[in-house]
Protein backbone atom coordinates (compact mmCIF):
# COMPACT_ATOMS: atom_id res chain seq x y z
CA UNK A 1 0.00 0.00 0.00
CA UNK A 2 1.25 3.47 -0.84
CA UNK A 3 1.73 5.51 2.31
CA UNK A 4 3.06 8.76 0.94
CA UNK A 5 2.36 11.15 -1.88
CA UNK A 6 5.48 12.77 -3.25
CA UNK A 7 3.81 15.35 -5.47
CA UNK A 8 0.60 17.33 -4.91
CA UNK A 9 -1.01 18.54 -8.13
CA UNK A 10 -3.73 21.08 -8.64
CA UNK A 11 -7.26 19.77 -8.22
CA UNK A 12 -9.51 20.96 -11.03
CA UNK A 13 -12.63 20.22 -12.99
CA UNK A 14 -12.74 17.77 -15.89
CA UNK A 15 -12.77 19.49 -19.31
CA UNK A 16 -16.16 19.12 -20.96
CA UNK A 17 -14.54 17.39 -23.93
CA UNK A 18 -13.46 14.52 -21.67
CA UNK A 19 -16.94 13.69 -20.39
CA UNK A 20 -17.53 11.45 -23.42
CA UNK A 21 -15.10 8.96 -21.86
CA UNK A 22 -17.70 8.27 -19.18
CA UNK A 23 -20.66 7.72 -21.52
CA UNK A 24 -22.60 4.59 -20.51
CA UNK A 25 -22.31 3.18 -24.03
CA UNK A 26 -18.55 2.92 -23.59
CA UNK A 27 -18.65 1.42 -20.10
CA UNK A 28 -21.29 -1.33 -20.11
CA UNK A 29 -21.61 -4.75 -21.71
CA UNK A 30 -24.10 -5.38 -24.53
CA UNK A 31 -26.80 -7.01 -22.38
CA UNK A 32 -26.87 -4.10 -19.91
CA UNK A 33 -26.86 -1.59 -22.77
CA UNK A 34 -29.86 -3.22 -24.40
CA UNK A 35 -31.95 -3.02 -21.23
CA UNK A 36 -31.04 0.59 -20.54
CA UNK A 37 -31.68 1.66 -24.12
CA UNK A 38 -35.10 0.02 -24.05
CA UNK A 39 -36.11 2.10 -21.04
CA UNK A 40 -34.55 5.38 -22.16
CA UNK A 41 -35.17 5.43 -25.91
CA UNK A 42 -38.82 6.46 -25.71
CA UNK A 43 -38.10 8.60 -22.66
CA UNK A 44 -35.59 10.76 -24.50
CA UNK A 45 -37.95 11.35 -27.41
CA UNK A 46 -40.59 12.59 -24.97
CA UNK A 47 -37.99 14.63 -23.10
CA UNK A 48 -37.06 16.66 -26.16
CA UNK A 49 -40.70 17.50 -26.77
CA UNK A 50 -41.27 18.41 -23.13
CA UNK A 51 -38.36 20.81 -22.95
CA UNK A 52 -39.92 23.24 -25.39
CA UNK A 53 -40.10 26.77 -23.88
CA UNK A 54 -43.90 26.69 -23.49
CA UNK A 55 -43.68 23.50 -21.47
CA UNK A 56 -41.10 24.98 -19.11
CA UNK A 57 -43.17 28.13 -18.67
CA UNK A 58 -46.30 26.15 -17.85
CA UNK A 59 -44.56 23.87 -15.33
CA UNK A 60 -42.48 26.52 -13.58
CA UNK A 61 -45.05 29.08 -12.61
CA UNK A 62 -45.01 30.82 -9.25
CA UNK A 63 -43.78 29.22 -6.08
CA UNK A 64 -43.02 25.87 -7.71
CA UNK A 65 -40.04 27.42 -9.44
CA UNK A 66 -38.66 29.35 -6.49
CA UNK A 67 -39.36 26.96 -3.62
CA UNK A 68 -39.08 23.40 -4.90
CA UNK A 69 -37.49 23.16 -8.28
CA UNK A 70 -38.19 19.55 -9.24
CA UNK A 71 -38.25 19.84 -13.01
CA UNK A 72 -35.98 16.95 -13.94
CA UNK A 73 -37.58 14.33 -11.71
CA UNK A 74 -40.98 15.64 -12.73
CA UNK A 75 -40.05 15.07 -16.35
CA UNK A 76 -38.74 11.55 -15.81
CA UNK A 77 -41.97 10.62 -14.04
CA UNK A 78 -43.91 11.85 -17.05
CA UNK A 79 -41.68 9.82 -19.36
CA UNK A 80 -42.71 6.63 -17.62
CA UNK A 81 -44.87 6.37 -14.47
CA UNK A 82 -42.98 3.24 -13.38
CA UNK A 83 -40.07 5.38 -12.22
CA UNK A 84 -39.78 5.58 -8.44
CA UNK A 85 -38.36 8.91 -7.28
CA UNK A 86 -37.03 9.99 -3.90
CA UNK A 87 -35.63 13.47 -3.54
CA UNK A 88 -32.56 14.56 -1.64
CA UNK A 89 -31.29 18.10 -1.16
CA UNK A 90 -30.13 18.67 -4.74
CA UNK A 91 -30.43 15.28 -6.41
CA UNK A 92 -33.35 13.01 -7.18
CA UNK A 93 -32.66 9.28 -6.83
CA UNK A 94 -34.60 7.35 -9.47
CA UNK A 95 -35.16 3.60 -9.82
CA UNK A 96 -36.98 1.61 -12.50
CA UNK A 97 -38.33 -1.95 -12.11
CA UNK A 98 -36.85 -2.98 -15.47
CA UNK A 99 -33.38 -1.89 -14.33
CA UNK A 100 -33.09 -3.40 -10.83
CA UNK A 101 -29.28 -3.39 -10.77
CA UNK A 102 -28.92 0.38 -11.14
CA UNK A 103 -29.91 3.65 -9.54
CA UNK A 104 -30.02 6.96 -11.41
CA UNK A 105 -29.04 10.33 -9.94
CA UNK A 106 -30.73 13.32 -11.53
CA UNK A 107 -29.65 16.85 -10.77
CA UNK A 108 -32.84 18.37 -9.46
CA UNK A 109 -32.10 21.78 -8.03
CA UNK A 110 -32.82 25.36 -8.91
CA UNK A 111 -30.41 27.13 -11.29
CA UNK A 112 -27.41 28.54 -9.48
CA UNK A 113 -27.64 26.12 -6.56
CA UNK A 114 -24.51 24.02 -6.17
CA UNK A 115 -21.61 23.66 -8.55
CA UNK A 116 -22.75 23.39 -12.21
CA UNK A 117 -20.83 20.14 -12.78
CA UNK A 118 -20.83 18.53 -9.33
CA UNK A 119 -23.40 15.82 -10.12
CA UNK A 120 -21.79 14.99 -13.46
CA UNK A 121 -18.35 14.76 -11.90
CA UNK A 122 -19.45 11.94 -9.60
CA UNK A 123 -18.41 9.62 -12.43
CA UNK A 124 -14.80 10.81 -12.97
CA UNK A 125 -14.30 10.87 -9.20
CA UNK A 126 -15.56 7.29 -8.89
CA UNK A 127 -13.03 6.30 -11.56
CA UNK A 128 -10.22 7.97 -9.61
CA UNK A 129 -11.29 6.12 -6.48
CA UNK A 130 -11.47 2.79 -8.32
CA UNK A 131 -7.93 3.33 -9.60
CA UNK A 132 -6.70 4.05 -6.07
CA UNK A 133 -8.41 0.90 -4.74
CA UNK A 134 -6.55 -1.20 -7.31
CA UNK A 135 -3.18 0.57 -7.17
CA UNK A 136 -3.05 0.65 -3.37
CA UNK A 137 -4.56 -2.83 -2.92
CA UNK A 138 -7.42 -1.57 -0.76
CA UNK A 139 -9.12 -4.94 -0.58
CA UNK A 140 -11.69 -3.88 2.04
CA UNK A 141 -13.19 -1.13 -0.15
CA UNK A 142 -15.56 -1.25 -3.14
CA UNK A 143 -16.44 1.65 -5.45
CA UNK A 144 -19.63 1.19 -7.51
CA UNK A 145 -19.40 1.40 -11.28
CA UNK A 146 -20.84 4.67 -12.62
CA UNK A 147 -21.51 6.17 -16.03
CA UNK A 148 -23.21 9.15 -17.68
CA UNK A 149 -26.39 9.01 -19.75
CA UNK A 150 -26.54 12.06 -22.04
CA UNK A 151 -29.94 13.66 -22.55
CA UNK A 152 -28.87 15.44 -25.72
CA UNK A 153 -26.62 14.63 -28.70
CA UNK A 154 -22.96 15.33 -28.00
CA UNK A 155 -22.93 18.16 -30.55
CA UNK A 156 -25.58 19.99 -28.55
CA UNK A 157 -23.88 19.29 -25.23
CA UNK A 158 -20.63 20.72 -26.60
CA UNK A 159 -22.40 24.02 -27.19
CA UNK A 160 -23.93 24.23 -23.72
CA UNK A 161 -22.77 26.70 -21.13
CA UNK A 162 -20.97 24.96 -18.24
CA UNK A 163 -23.80 26.00 -15.93
CA UNK A 164 -26.16 23.66 -17.81
CA UNK A 165 -23.97 20.53 -17.70
CA UNK A 166 -25.66 18.97 -14.67
CA UNK A 167 -28.96 19.08 -16.55
CA UNK A 168 -27.46 17.50 -19.68
CA UNK A 169 -26.67 14.14 -18.07
CA UNK A 170 -28.18 11.55 -15.77
CA UNK A 171 -25.70 9.68 -13.58
CA UNK A 172 -26.24 5.92 -13.42
CA UNK A 173 -24.65 3.86 -10.68
CA UNK A 174 -24.40 0.20 -9.83
CA UNK A 175 -26.90 -0.63 -7.08
CA UNK A 176 -25.31 -2.18 -4.02
CA UNK A 177 -27.05 -4.47 -1.46
CA UNK A 178 -26.07 -2.61 1.69
CA UNK A 179 -26.76 -3.86 5.21
CA UNK A 180 -27.92 -1.72 8.13
CA UNK A 181 -25.79 1.13 9.42
CA UNK A 182 -25.83 -0.43 12.88
CA UNK A 183 -24.21 -3.57 11.52
CA UNK A 184 -21.74 -1.49 9.50
CA UNK A 185 -20.50 0.29 12.63
CA UNK A 186 -20.38 -2.95 14.61
CA UNK A 187 -18.22 -4.68 12.00
CA UNK A 188 -16.10 -1.59 11.39
CA UNK A 189 -14.94 -1.64 15.02
CA UNK A 190 -13.58 -5.16 14.48
CA UNK A 191 -11.85 -4.46 11.16
CA UNK A 192 -8.17 -3.76 11.79
CA UNK A 193 -7.15 -2.95 8.22
CA UNK A 194 -10.03 -0.69 7.15
CA UNK A 195 -8.94 2.48 9.05
CA UNK A 196 -5.69 2.87 7.12
CA UNK A 197 -7.35 1.87 3.85
CA UNK A 198 -10.05 4.54 4.15
CA UNK A 199 -7.35 7.14 4.84
CA UNK A 200 -5.76 6.33 1.49
CA UNK A 201 -8.82 7.46 -0.47
CA UNK A 202 -8.39 11.21 0.19
CA UNK A 203 -4.59 10.94 0.20
CA UNK A 204 -4.45 9.34 -3.24
CA UNK A 205 -7.36 11.12 -4.94
CA UNK A 206 -8.27 14.28 -3.00
CA UNK A 207 -11.70 12.81 -2.19
CA UNK A 208 -12.98 15.45 0.21
CA UNK A 209 -16.26 13.92 1.38
CA UNK A 210 -14.70 10.84 2.97
CA UNK A 211 -17.17 10.33 5.83
CA UNK A 212 -19.39 7.59 7.22
CA UNK A 213 -22.52 9.17 5.75
CA UNK A 214 -21.21 8.08 2.35
CA UNK A 215 -20.16 4.53 3.32
CA UNK A 216 -22.16 1.32 3.41
CA UNK A 217 -21.55 -2.32 4.37
CA UNK A 218 -21.90 -5.10 1.80
CA UNK A 219 -22.94 -8.66 2.73
CA UNK A 220 -19.38 -9.85 2.01
CA UNK A 221 -18.08 -7.54 4.75
CA UNK A 222 -16.49 -4.96 2.45
CA UNK A 223 -17.16 -1.24 2.72
CA UNK A 224 -18.71 0.53 -0.27
CA UNK A 225 -18.15 4.24 -0.94
CA UNK A 226 -21.34 5.13 -2.78
CA UNK A 227 -21.40 8.95 -2.88
CA UNK A 228 -18.55 10.31 -5.00
CA UNK A 229 -19.81 13.81 -5.71
CA UNK A 230 -16.80 16.15 -5.48
CA UNK A 231 -16.88 18.94 -2.95
CA UNK A 232 -16.24 22.54 -3.93
CA UNK A 233 -12.64 22.48 -2.79
CA UNK A 234 -11.92 19.47 -4.99
CA UNK A 235 -13.27 21.38 -7.98
CA UNK A 236 -10.77 24.16 -7.55
CA UNK A 237 -13.31 26.86 -6.72
CA UNK A 238 -14.51 28.64 -3.63
CA UNK A 239 -18.06 29.71 -2.87
CA UNK A 240 -19.54 31.28 0.22
CA UNK A 241 -21.16 27.96 1.13
CA UNK A 242 -18.06 25.84 0.66
CA UNK A 243 -15.77 28.37 2.31
CA UNK A 244 -17.89 28.60 5.46
CA UNK A 245 -18.17 24.82 5.77
CA UNK A 246 -14.47 24.26 5.15
CA UNK A 247 -13.32 26.89 7.62
CA UNK A 248 -15.81 25.70 10.23
CA UNK A 249 -14.66 22.08 10.01
CA UNK A 250 -10.97 22.57 9.44
CA UNK A 251 -9.38 25.92 10.17
CA UNK A 252 -5.76 24.86 9.93
CA UNK A 253 -5.52 25.45 6.16
CA UNK A 254 -5.25 29.07 5.10
CA UNK A 255 -3.89 28.87 1.54
CA UNK A 256 -6.32 30.30 -1.02
CA UNK A 257 -5.46 27.94 -3.90
CA UNK A 258 -7.21 24.56 -4.03
CA UNK A 259 -4.62 21.80 -4.20
CA UNK A 260 -4.78 18.06 -3.87
CA UNK A 261 -3.03 18.45 -0.53
CA UNK A 262 -5.80 20.69 0.76
CA UNK A 263 -8.46 18.32 -0.55
CA UNK A 264 -6.72 15.35 1.07
CA UNK A 265 -6.65 17.18 4.38
CA UNK A 266 -10.32 18.01 4.03
CA UNK A 267 -11.14 14.35 3.34
CA UNK A 268 -9.07 13.14 6.27
CA UNK A 269 -10.69 15.69 8.56
CA UNK A 270 -14.15 14.54 7.41
CA UNK A 271 -13.15 10.95 8.20
CA UNK A 272 -11.75 11.97 11.59
CA UNK A 273 -14.81 14.05 12.50
CA UNK A 274 -17.42 11.49 11.39
CA UNK A 275 -15.51 8.68 13.10
CA UNK A 276 -15.47 10.64 16.33
CA UNK A 277 -19.23 11.26 16.06
CA UNK A 278 -19.85 7.52 15.68
CA UNK A 279 -17.43 6.38 18.43
CA UNK A 280 -15.05 4.81 15.90
CA UNK A 281 -11.93 5.88 17.72
CA UNK A 282 -9.52 3.63 15.81
CA UNK A 283 -10.55 5.41 12.60
CA UNK A 284 -10.39 8.80 14.28
CA UNK A 285 -6.82 8.11 15.42
CA UNK A 286 -5.78 6.79 11.99
CA UNK A 287 -7.12 9.89 10.26
CA UNK A 288 -5.37 12.20 12.74
CA UNK A 289 -2.05 10.41 12.18
CA UNK A 290 -2.38 10.93 8.44
CA UNK A 291 -3.35 14.59 8.89
CA UNK A 292 -0.20 15.15 10.93
CA UNK A 293 1.87 13.36 8.30
CA UNK A 294 0.39 15.23 5.33
CA UNK A 295 1.00 18.58 7.03
CA UNK A 296 4.72 17.80 7.05
CA UNK A 297 4.93 17.29 3.26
Amino acid sequence: MANEVSKWDKASTIPLSELERYDYRARLDSSALKKIDQVFSSCLEKFHKMTAPDYFKEKLEGDHFTDSFRLNSMLIKEWDPQWQIRATRRTAIAEHPDLPNYIFKIYDSAPGKGHPMANTLRVPMSQKLQTAVVDCQLDQIVIPQKALIPLFPKEEIAELDENAINDAYIVMAEKMPMLSREEMFERAKKNETLPDQLCQLPIQTGYGDCCWTNFGLLPNGKTVVFDTEPLYWELGIQTEESNEKFERNFTIITSKDSTLKKCALRGLEELRRSSQENDLHTYEDAAQRQIDKVLTY
